[in-house]
């Protein structure tokens, strides 16, 4: 990932590149040069095929243990490589081998029985080795925390692979490094990660924040598909996405700088950030009116408010510009105390667009204010000191709440933010928007059905907004969204909402993809049936020619 392929005799043939690419094409798909089911899902998925087994669908392998099977077929298929694992697998029972050091001596052991030679062909002119992946060797050795989790791996490597001739120090850092950067999470159907694997032709895509092509699964096989209509096929413009574009583009460039080293150049992060991602927009003052209003960015990032104790006056602080510098800094040293090379750019960059405007001192001066005229409705927006205390104070717990859901979604501290930003923050207004998201998914999680649909459809405008009309995530969303009201018998509106989704997931998924076949499509013909006989019933049992034949249904199920 990452690599420049301009000049190299890279893509299809001729005739291939010069015919035009639809949306929705196949633009490759790739099968695993090593994979694994994640550790805690062991029981549940095939370890082969990565089919889910609900019960005890999955038969053990009597040798080791460990690995779980559809049946004979599927065994008999992975013993080619399973061989090479099982005895030691078996030794060390019952301690289980983190994943990452699983997919480690996977690598070691595979390389050394011809799997350096094998090559995956991306076209007739192209193909890629193991050896041809990025590994990032430098970036690796002065991150600390990850060499520090290198070190512990070749510990344990050790230990599991005992026999084993290992690779020196520096091969066993580049195999670390190009599963690091090269990785997929394989998920299932709900976009849930079930797995990792690494795939030598998927890895030449490169990333942005506006991708044009879309990853899916089949079990362990990978599909690419275009988001996108192109001219001609052009393999060194084909973009997906590594991370999840839900965040601002601060945030963005920080992930992608700390997990692939890289800073994104793509178009959403080459130009000035959207008010909406920097600031976030806030409540007009006329409760009747939608319109976004936005605080002058300047107010927000270069003064602090602080109510004082004893005269309860805000006073601002203006010493952000050293105080940032500092920060900037500090957050990116190695441990020798030098900033890292590739984040010197990145410090610059955030620096620059932080730097103090001179045109809003007048917000400085105590109790004066600017104030904003609502384009909308003509309502004036005072810009106070107090007002943006309280947005400051606001956001603030919004992100706090954020950051506890983190690694799980829990639903009384997504609601104890959403209370505090109601009436402050407007609808999309991104904090809100990933708030109300994450109570989606914690109402989902614990059953709470009527509570999901009103988080889902209140949010839906907010993650067109950022996803765009066309991303699969929020094709994922309004599936989610349709089934919910099929489950409460609110089918009416779980068709418009099936509807926006089978057009989305037909794109990004394909006809034949188990989640169009096996969820999309049947519950677009339950909502149809279930909608009719509301229909029905409502009219006295009378025929409905044009609903139960009407075009809506028949663009909602293909």
């Amino acid at each position: 990932m990452r690599e420049v392929i301009t000049g190299r005799p890279f893509g299809k043939t001729k005739a291939e590149t010069l015919k035009p690419v639809k949306r929705g094409d196949v633009l490759l798909t790739s099968q695993p040069f090593v994979y694994l089911v994640s550790g805690s899902l062991k029981s549940l998925y095939c370890d082969f095929c990565m089919a889910k087994k609900s019960g005890k669908g999955l038969q053990r392998c009597s040798g080791c243990r460990q690995e779980h099977y559809c049946g004979r077929e599927c065994q008999a298929a992975a013993w080619k490589m399973h061989r090479l694992e099982c005895l030691r697998l078996k030794r060390v029972s019952p301690k289980v081998v983190p994943d990452t050091a699983r997919l480690m001596a996977k690598i070691i052991l595979k390389l050394q029985n011809a799997g350096d030679n094998m090559a995956e062909e991306i076209s007739p002119n192209y193909s890629r080795k193991f050896k041809d992946l990025m590994n990032h060797y430098s970036d690796i050795k002065k991150d600390s925390k990850r060499h520090e989790h290198f070190e512990s791996l070749v510990q344990v490597l050790q230990s599991y692979l005992v026999g084993v001739a290992l690779p020196n120090e520096a091969e066993l850092q580049g195999i670390f490094g190009r599963i690091c950067v090269n990785s997929f999470s394989i998920t299932d159907l709900d976009q849930n990660s079930v797995g990792t694997g690494v795939y030598l032709a998927a890895s030449i895509f490169d990333h942005s924040c506006e991708p044009n092509a879309y990853v899916t699964f089949d079990g362990k096989k990978l599909i690419c598909r275009a988001l996108v209509d192109f001219p001609t096929l052009d393999w060194t413009k084909l973009r997906i996405s590594y991370i999840d574009i839900l965040n601002s583009r601060e945030e963005r460039r920080a992930d992608l700088l700390h997990r692939y080293y890289f800073l994104c150049d793509c178009v959403r992060c080459s130009r000035p950030e959207w008010p909406e991602e920097q600031v976030g927009p806030v409540q007009c003052s006329n409760p009747n009116c939608s319109e976004t209003i936005f605080i002058s960015p300047e107010a927000l990032e270069h003064q602090e408010f602080e109510e004082d104790s004893n005269s309860k006056n805000i006073i601002v602080k203006d010493d952000i510009k050293g105080e940032m510098e500092n920060t900037l800094q500090t957050a990116n040293l190695d441990s020798t105390g030098k900033m890292l090379p590739f984040a010197e750019d990145c410090c610059r960059n955030i620096y620059e667009e932080r730097k103090f405007n001179t045109n809003h001192k007048d917000l400085q001066e105590e109790g004066k204010s600017m104030a904003i005229t609502c384009p909308k409705c003509g309502a004036s927006n005072p810009m106070t000191p107090e007002r943006i205390s309280m947005y400051h104070s606001v956001a603030s717990f919004c992100k706090e709440q954020l950051e506890l859901c983190k690694d799980h979604y829990y639903l009384d501290l997504c609601e104890k933010g959403l209370e505090r930003a109601t009436g402050v923050l407007h609808d999309l207004n991104l904090l809100l928007v990933k708030l109300q998201d994450a109570a989606f998914e914690a109402s989902i999680s614990l059953g709470h059905w009527e509570k999901a649909s009103c988080y889902g459809i209140s949010n839906i405008e907010g993650l067109r907004h950022y996803y765009g009309k066309n991303h699969p995530s929020l094709g994922m969303v309004l599936l989610k969204l349709g089934k919910i009201l099929v489950y409460i018998h609110r089918c009416s509106e779980a068709v418009g909402y099936l509807s926006e989704a089978e057009k989305i997931l037909r794109a990004s998924h394909g006809t034949s993809h188990p989640l169009y076949t096996q969820q999309l499509l049947p519950l677009c013909a339950q909502a149809r049936e279930e909608m009719q006989e509301e229909v029905m019933r409502l009219a006295g049992g009378r025929k409905m020619k044009s609903i139960s034949g009407g075009p809506l249904f028949r663009t909602m199920c293909g």
